[in-house]
């Protein structure tokens, strides 16, 4: 993972709107850093296959990622 999506990830944490969802705040800070379509599928992808493994919530698993 590269140093932007891992802090895309990180922002998406920090900057979610009240009564938001995880991937509507992902999807801005993709956006926001100039990455792809195809970089938010696989983060996206990634963070959910994380949080099923584990069964902890998306934002939990993001948190982990982007560490």
């Amino acid at each position: 993972m590269t140093p932007e999506e891992r802090q895309a990830l990180r922002d998406a944490i920090e900057k979610m709107r009240k009564d938001d969802l995880f991937e509507s705040s992902l999807a801005r800070q993709v956006k926001n850093q100039g990455l792809t379509y195809d970089d938010y599928i696989r983060l996206i992808s990634d963070v959910r296959d994380l949080a099923k493994e584990k069964d902890i919530k998306v934002e939990e698993a993001a948190r982990q990622l982007s560490s």
